[in-house]
């Protein structure tokens, strides 16, 4: 067996980072994609390699030269590099695929070195490596039968995203064996390149073989393993956050974690019940005239957030997000701001105008109420309540919030409340400050409400700001664009409303599953679970360090969940917050906390 790697390309999409090297020499976390790729062929018995190189050849060689001493390499240069694509890389070494059986590899892989393993460890002739498509991957896609034979290749062209579910991606990885080199592979190979078809892909030449049965190609599905084709810089992080093993690389993101199909996400708070799959339909069936026309503008949207929340179309605006309208509001106020902290970073972020007093909660083991909310009263101008408290999960009560508005309103202070997870409170307790009664009564009370959060749409980017302060808004709304929502998003908060029980449902379903997992995140030993009214628990680490946990979960589950020991309000000592999501995940996060637990 020997190894075959494709390397002679520019990569003109990537030619910040290879301008001045082979793209396979661009590092990944500290390794070269070149030097992995060997040490995987390396690891699984294969020492003699090929390389087809062009671009920078000798930069390339030289490195391989260098630190591959006890492999056998052979060289073989394609001069053409420029003006052809890989199929004549592959031609060009064409005489070593019929003398022995053979991996070849695409050289801006990188993988998990099992993958070679096991497609060595199969003794199918002829293997190409796959796996099912999904979200973000882009290229050669195959199906394939019962018994796992390819049925057809479906380049670009031929890309049909209705059968998507059908489809699996080439890793671009192959197993082709000496004989089917010989009487089929190479034969074709060749008369592509006698026709002048210099600049194809080689998939060409497996697409026609399948066509005309002339090759049978079995597909050797891969989904717990990584891997990565770098074609750009966009790639490029992707991978390298794949394969960091670190949870920093994850959170320096902020997000976009759809690009990574296997990951457990407990670490963004969203809500796993909603949308139903019927209004997910509505916004598939209508998206391209979302996405190629214009939404209306703000006046539009506030009366859409109106009718959804039952109030005045001057007492409502829509915002792109909840952190959208924070930043608004933290550029109006001025005075002395009073924050419960730990909090939502925006809140300490945002008030720059404002002198900022920080309430400690952790004195009072994160537990505060309508006594301490009066008492800082006294000191502030304005007071910022997150209800339930975000990462505490903190709640006040209807009666006691009614009281401290009370106060506020007497003593002329602003009171923020941000009530983005309110909706997830036990049905006894749950409640809306966004009611036309309130807001005038109370025309000190701003309120806050993330829709992307509460609604589960974070990817739309939703968030409402209500008060009864008509001057107030309208200066909010002065300094908001025209268009700051887009048309996807106002035509989820059209029809929303006609989802009212199944949004209802959906928050039942978080108080349900809450009050189960609390009762089994609690039999964790090295747990300490806080109460919660939200969609989420913090808990404290009696043993481990956060990046201890985190990683560990990250690297033997594909689990992210939120450290919070460095955040502002945890003293540097061991907190996570972990969000609650459908039954069957937090039973998978309670296998792995158990695991741990018995290491």
């Amino acid at each position: 067996m020997q190894g075959l790697i494709l390397a002679a390309g520019m990569g003109t999409r990537i030619s910040r980072y290879s301008k001045n090297c082979v793209k396979c020499m661009i590092e990944v976390n500290g390794g070269k994609l070149i030097k992995r790729q060997i040490e995987a062929l390396n690891k699984a018995g294969v020492n003699k390699i090929i390389i087809v190189c062009g671009y920078k050849k000798e930069i390339l060689q030289k490195y391989i030269i260098d630190n591959f001493k006890n492999n056998e390499i052979l060289f073989v240069e394609n001069n053409d590099y420029k003006i052809t694509n890989n199929i004549y890389s592959l031609y060009l070494a064409r005489e070593y695929l019929k003398k022995e059986d053979t991996i070849i590899l695409e050289s801006d892989l990188i993988f998990d070195y099992s993958i070679i393993d096991k497609i060595l460890k199969d003794d199918k002739n002829n293997i190409v490596a796959v796996s099912k498509y999904k979200i973000g991957m882009d290229g050669t896609v195959v199906t394939i039968n019962e018994n796992n034979k390819v049925t057809a290749f479906y380049g670009r062209a031929d890309f049909d995203i209705q059968s998507a579910n059908e489809y699996y991606k080439t890793i671009n990885i192959y197993k082709l064996s000496k004989q089917d080199s010989i009487n089929c592979f190479v034969p074709c190979l060749e008369g592509y390149i006698k026709n002048n078809k210099k600049t194809e892909f080689y998939e060409v030449v497996f697409k026609e073989l399948i066509e005309n049965n002339k090759i049978i190609l079995d597909a050797k599905i891969f989904e717990g393993e990584r891997w990565y084709e770098i074609d750009n810089e966009t790639d490029l992080e992707i991978a390298k956050c794949l394969f960091s093993n670190k949870i920093y690389d994850y959170e320096k993101r902020y997000g976009g974690y759809w690009q990574f199909s296997n990951l457990k996400d407990f670490c963004y708070l969203e809500n796993p019940k909603f949308p139903t799959t019927d209004l997910l339909e509505k916004i598939k069936y209508f998206s391209e005239d979302l996405i190629t026309k214009y939404p209306s503008g703000i006046n539009i949207q506030n009366i859409n957030a109106s009718r959804l929340f039952m109030v005045k179309r001057d007492e409502i605006l829509v915002g792109n997000g909840s952190a959208e309208l924070i930043k608004e509001i933290g550029q109006l106020l001025t005075g002395k701001i009073t924050i419960q902290i730990p909090v939502f970073n925006e809140y300490l972020r945002c008030f720059k105008k404002c002198k900022i007093i920080k309430n400690d909660t952790s004195k009072n083991n994160y537990i505060y109420g309508k006594s301490e909310i009066i008492k800082s009263l006294n000191n502030t101008d304005i007071i910022v309540i997150v209800n339930p408290d975000n990462p505490t999960g903190n709640f006040i009560e209807y009666n006691d919030i009614i009281d401290i508005l009370e106060i506020a309103k007497k003593n002329n202070k602003t009171v923020i409340i941000d009530e983005s997870f309110i909706d997830f409170a036990d049905k006894n307790k749950r409640y809306s400050l966004i009611n036309h009664k309130i807001l005038q009564r109370y025309k000190n009370l701003i309120v806050i409400k993330s829709i992307s959060k509460s609604y589960g749409v974070p990817g739309i980017r939703l968030g409402i700001l209500a008060s009864g302060n008509n001057r107030f808004l309208e200066k909010i709304k002065s300094s908001l664009e025209i268009w700051n929502i887009n048309s996807i998003a106002e035509y989820f908060l059209q029809i929303v409303e006609l989802y009212k029980k199944e949004y209802e449902a959906s928050c039942n379903y978080i108080e349900v599953q809450r009050n189960k997992f609390y009762n089994e995140l609690s039999k964790i030993k090295f747990l300490k679970v806080y109460n919660s009214q939200a969609n989420f628990f913090m808990c404290k680490l009696l043993k481990h360090d956060t990046k201890y946990v985190a990683e560990y979960l990250l690297n033997n589950y594909n689990i992210l969940i939120k450290e919070l020991k460095n955040k502002e309000g945890f003293n540097n000592e061991n907190y996570i917050r972990i969000s609650i999501k459908t039954e069957e995940d937090n039973k998978y996060l309670l296998k792995a906390l158990k695991n741990l637990e018995n290491n």
